[in-house]
């Protein structure tokens, strides 16, 4: 957030940070990745200055990165397949009501979460992204009860295996 960029890690370790990337625990990834303002407080990484970079979800930015495994070439060595919750196609292409400061916030904030995305699978082969449809639970409620757990673990069940008697295309 501080550098202004998106970092890839383990990639942009050593150029931007001065740490090889085999010297960087992956458990300090994870835990930079749980880093969402005003939920999980961001992580500080030391760099090559004296000033620390402090990095938040790359969920932010991009948070169906499938365009980290494409390497330009027709056919991936190895295929990838991406796993994307979606809501109602309505309410996905609704417009916003932005009446007050909050609400400008709130819509900056959605956006910036899924216009890259949304631009990267609206333009590239979908034949690897198994869409499951979730409404009426919020990416941060963490006090789902069990009932609602099993019906989503059933939902993303039925969506794969459908997804997995066509695949690949």
């Amino acid at each position: 957030m501080s550098l202004g960029k998106l970092v890839i890690i383990p990639d942009d370790l050593e150029r931007i940070y001065g740490i090889h990337p085999k010297h960087f625990p992956v458990s300090t990834a994870v835990r930079m990745s749980a880093g969402f303002p005003y939920f999980f407080m961001p992580k500080k990484m030391p760099g090559k200055t004296d000033k620390k970079s402090i990095i938040v979800d790359g969920g932010l930015l991009s948070n169906f990165p499938m365009w980290l495994f494409n390497d330009g070439e027709q056919r991936d060595t190895r295929p990838v397949l991406g796993i994307k919750f979606t809501g109602s196609v309505e309410k996905e292409n609704t417009p916003r009501q932005i009446s007050n400061a909050f609400d400008m916030f709130t819509a900056l904030f959605a956006t910036m979460k899924q216009a890259h995305d949304a631009r990267y699978i609206s333009k590239s082969e979908k034949n690897n992204i198994i869409f499951i449809p979730v409404e009426g639970v919020d990416t941060v409620n963490f006090h789902i009860d069990i009932k609602v757990k099993q019906e989503l673990f059933d939902i993303g069940k039925t969506y794969t295996d459908e997804f997995l008697k066509h695949w690949p295309k």
